[in-house]
């Protein structure tokens, strides 16, 4: 099979977890290709048998990016979409990144594509929205940190390990 994993990150999460399932598809003796969502063609996924597509969660949706490429897809496409998300936990109620993750389905039943899944897995949280985050959540700097912690730990040798489990049983 000729395998597609594409990916938008900022601060490297889902990268990591990006590169976890491009190793787990070489080792099926897939050809694979990794690529930034930057550098994908929305008319070059029909190349594929199987895209995989990673983003982070972005206040309770996809990445801009993700979406828009998702938006660009061409309808009744032949390969398996598979989705693929990092989020902080902590920093979301579990029904903000569960939206986004909806958003795979209700793109893939809307052009016709059949959907193969959605990995997430717990990220750090970019730094630079840490002030947002924190005025919101009305958080003291030690709550804030307290909160964090959990989350600073991830993507991890185990997410990774997760994620390969995934790709395999998608590609299987």
């Amino acid at each position: 099979m000729k395998v597609l994993v594409a990916y938008f990150t900022q601060t490297g999460n889902t990268e990591r977890i990006a590169r976890a399932i491009q190793a787990e598809a070489l080792k099926g003796g897939h050809k694979t290709e990794l690529k930034k969502l930057s550098d994908v063609k929305p008319d070059s996924t029909a190349e594929y048998d199987v895209v995989f597509l990673g983003t982070p969660i972005h206040g309770g949706n996809l990445a801009g990016p993700a979406t828009d490429l998702l938006a660009q897809l061409p309808k009744s496409a032949k390969f398996k979409l598979v989705g693929f998300v990092t989020h902080s936990a902590p920093a979301y109620r579990q029904e903000d990144f569960e939206r986004g993750i909806a958003s795979f389905e209700t793109t893939a039943k809307e052009k016709g594509i059949k959907l193969a899944g959605c990995f997430e897995c717990q990220g750090k949280l970019d730094p630079a929205i840490h002030p947002i985050v924190k005025q919101i959540k009305n958080l003291s700097d030690q709550e804030f940190d307290s909160m964090m912690a959990e989350g600073n730990k991830h993507p991890n040798a185990e997410d990774e390990k997760k994620a390969g489990e995934f790709a395999r049983k998608v590609l299987a």
